[in-house]
């Protein structure tokens, strides 16, 4: 028991110092803040006047980043005006990538920015888990 809690926080300490040293090779990420066009002037204000109306929540939890149903999601969002919440179990940093040759931390960086920029767009709020997507 007490080699395996030694290499559990071997193994621990080795992650650790990995993210950070891969955290600083990365660019830097641009994060803008401004408004989306349907959040301002009368369609924001037709938005907001519809979440008065109901109580609706909506909880969509999915594997991966790429799994959420955006169409549901923004409907229910900013055409039925429910509170709604997508649950991402991983952040895909184990799956396959056609546009380049990311890999896992990286990969996982760029999904979860997809998403993020998505999710502004679909209204709703997000959240990720901490499991590891560990491929196929």
């Amino acid at each position: 028991m007490i080699k395996y809690a030694r290499r559990l926080r071997v193994t621990f300490l080795f992650l650790l110092l990995t993210c950070v040293a891969l955290s600083q090779q990365l660019a830097p990420v641009e994060v803008r803040l401004e408004r989306l066009p349907q959040d301002t002037g009368a369609r924001g204000l037709d938005q907001a006047l519809r979440k008065l109306k109901t109580t609706a929540r909506l909880l969509q939890t999915t594997a991966h980043p790429d799994d959420e149903d955006g169409a549901m999601l923004a409907f229910q969002s900013r055409g039925k005006g429910a509170e709604v919440m997508l649950m991402s179990l991983t952040r895909g940093d184990g799956g396959q990538n056609k546009t380049g040759s990311n890999l896992f931390d990286e990969l996982g960086v760029l999904r979860t920015l997809e998403l993020l920029e998505s999710a502004r767009y679909y209204g709703v709020e997000l959240r990720f888990s901490r499991a590891a997507d560990f491929g196929y």
